[in-house]
């Protein structure tokens, strides 16, 4: 009686190794449109957006603009997955500079979210004016385009 012994070749994708390549990363930008009409410059508020990946904070971006000055971005500029979940927070702020305090008392802040490219409208999804911060807006990103978070600001009376 013999003994056979059979060769078994066993095929294995990625064992130990490397994964191979799956999706890439595409950039989601925050911008600030400026206030029309004029005059623009007394608008104030913040902005936070928090990226989770897997279910946990992966990147945060905390955008602000007070009275008279440029919106100042934390990170202007975030590569994100589909899969990543996005919550932006918009917070009114009343002007700052005594100039526009003198005029306004508060502001009015649109937040727009889509994928319309750069100076092309976006969907508005949420609003809120001075003293308040608006519930926050969650969303996916859309793969293969470059999405924007926009804050549109202006002065109230």
């Amino acid at each position: 009686m013999g003994i056979g012994i059979a060769n078994y070749v066993y095929w294995c994708d990625n064992c130990g190794g490397s994964p191979g390549p799956g999706p890439a990363t595409f950039p989601l930008n925050i911008r600030n449109t400026t206030s029309t009409p004029p005059p623009s410059g007394c608008e104030a508020f913040e902005v936070t957006v928090n990226v989770y990946r897997g279910g946990a904070l992966f990147a945060t971006s905390v955008n602000s603009k007070l009275s008279g000055i440029a919106m100042n971005s934390t990170a202007p500029t975030i590569n994100v997955f589909t899969t990543d979940t996005v919550d932006v927070i918009v917070e009114a702020l009343a002007p700052t500079t005594v100039s526009c305090q003198a005029t306004y008392t508060g502001t009015s802040v649109i937040l727009q979210v889509g994928t319309s490219a750069a100076g092309g409208s976006l969907p508005t999804v949420s609003t809120t004016q001075s003293p308040a911060t608006a519930p926050t807006y969650t969303f996916n990103p859309v793969q293969g385009v470059t999405d924007f978070i926009n804050i549109d600001a202006t002065p109230t009376p």
